[in-house]
């Protein structure tokens, strides 16, 4: 094929490998290469060359658009350039996976979590921790919420230590979630108290409250189906409890 030079010239092209995996969905499969193939200079250099094509990922669910960069990698047989797969835009973090129940739990901090992740991405280490300490507040109040109902505008207007101290009774829940608030305070205010500690203590924190919470729903859940006085051997426990090994 030919690929249109800054110079509007034009070169021969032949891309080795092609993108197999959309970088928004994350789904494999034959992506579909548009109209339009040009060759850019790295850094303004004429030998250091770039060939970007176009692709459009063939879900119906998705459909994006999509960047990719080959890097020249010699010549064919035929004289004509050879190319190798480098990278694709836009370059995005695959999505988190949660327990159901914290997905059932708490859908905005699903949400906020996915954006902190995507910032820490890009780099922006700054905004990641304030993101987490955001999205940590909602899981903590939405939990407390799923298992105290009636009492859920008093929890949202609590401020978020008053709510661990004196509204979660799980032991491990409640030391992870109590640290967890501490490191996130130091990323929103001013002076850092925990200066031994970081953004990535931080993240830690919540995985372990994540994972505490999650142990908890599924122990009640699994208590709740193999009551004592049901013996005779019924299955019990949902889906997701029957599909754990």
């Amino acid at each position: 094929m030919d690929a249109l030079l800054p110079t509007g010239d034009k070169d021969k092209a032949y891309p080795a490998t092609e993108p197999d995996y959309c970088p928004v969905c994350n789904h494999t499969g034959t992506m579909a290469r548009q109209p339009g193939e040009f060759i850019r200079y790295q850094d303004g250099w004429e030998h250091k060359k770039t060939l970007q094509l176009t692709y459009r990922c063939p879900r119906h669910k998705c459909g994006a658009l999509f960047l990719a960069e080959f890097d020249f990698s010699g010549w064919s047989s035929h004289r004509d350039a050879t190319w190798d797969l480098h990278r694709v835009y836009p370059s995005l973090p695959r999505k988190p996976n949660f327990p159901e129940c914290i997905e059932k739990i708490s859908p905005s901090f699903v949400g906020l979590y996915s954006q902190a992740i995507r910032a820490d991405y890009h780099g922006l280490d700054d905004v990641f921790g304030m993101a987490l300490r955001k999205a940590f507040e909602f899981l903590i109040k939405d939990y407390c919420i799923s298992k105290d109902s009636v009492d859920e505008e008093a929890i949202k207007k609590e401020f978020l230590g008053n709510v661990i101290k004196n509204r979660v009774s799980d032991a491990n829940i409640k030391i992870c979630a109590e640290r967890a608030t501490w490191l996130g305070n130091d990323e929103t205010h001013y002076e850092r108290r925990w200066t031994g500690h970081d953004v990535n203590d931080l993240h830690t924190l919540i995985k372990l409250t994540i994972n505490w919470i999650s142990n908890e729903h599924l122990t009640q859940s699994y208590l709740n189906a193999m009551d004592p006085g049901n013996k005779k051997g019924e299955q019990g426990g949902t889906e997701q409890q029957r599909g754990q090994t």
